[in-house]
């Protein structure tokens, strides 16, 4: 199942897509979905109201858009 989140900041505004599963613990228990973190992609991007390529950017700033995804709530 995909799972999508989205960070929306004052520069930044970024929608991030993963494969996630759901796992039933057993009897008594809430099913919960996890999201597989090596999973994570950049779906779009927008900085500074510029819809940017993530495949153009330099490396640092990939690594730093991709670590907005870890407050981004996945559903």
């Amino acid at each position: 199942m995909t799972a999508t989140a989205q960070h929306i900041g004052e520069e930044v505004n970024v929608t991030f897509t993963a494969e996630s599963d759901r796992y039933d613990y057993g009897p008594g228990t809430i099913t919960e979905t996890e999201v597989n973190p090596d999973s994570i992609a950049i779906h779009s991007l927008t900085i500074l109201g510029v819809d940017c390529d993530p495949r153009t950017l330099p490396a640092d700033l990939l690594i730093a858009v991709h670590a907005l995804a870890q407050d981004a709530e996945f559903a």
